[in-house]
């Protein structure tokens, strides 16, 4: 474990730690142990070390966090793509509940046309026809 060597970098480890408490709360043992990590380990990033990418990830998870907050205080911004798939995932669902009625019209129709026409010697008409 690393301590950060200079004063910007050291800031930015000091947030983190500062972070790292304040989702660690007054149960730090408790916290280390829904994390995943050695409460030896996680006392030393409470005092300051560097925690590596995977117990970055860990704390993170361990508090429904993102490892850009637990990182850099700041949640991402929402990059247009992800706009894009909102925006596709409501065009899918509209396209589903068309299809879906669609489908519904289609079999009453067939049905109907069952009804009309039933096949000589099948009871089912033609509902039977390929099983």
């Amino acid at each position: 474990m690393k301590k950060f060597p200079n004063s910007d970098i050291a800031k930015i480890a000091t947030e983190i730690t500062e972070r790292i408490r304040e989702l660690a709360g007054k149960k730090p043992a408790s916290f280390a142990r829904k994390a995943g990590i050695r409460y030896q380990s996680f006392c030393k990033y409470l005092e300051g070390s560097e925690p590596g990418a995977t117990k970055v990830v860990q704390i993170a998870r361990a508090s429904n966090v993102s490892c850009d907050w637990l990182l850099t205080g700041k949640e991402p911004e929402k990059k247009e793509a992800d706009e894009n798939l909102s925006t596709t995932n409501a065009e899918l669902l509209a396209q589903m509940k068309f299809l879906r009625e669609r489908l519904e019209t289609v079999e009453a129709e067939f049905k109907e046309y069952k009804e009309r026409h039933p096949m000589e010697g099948n009871e089912e008409g033609l509902g039977a026809v390929g099983r």
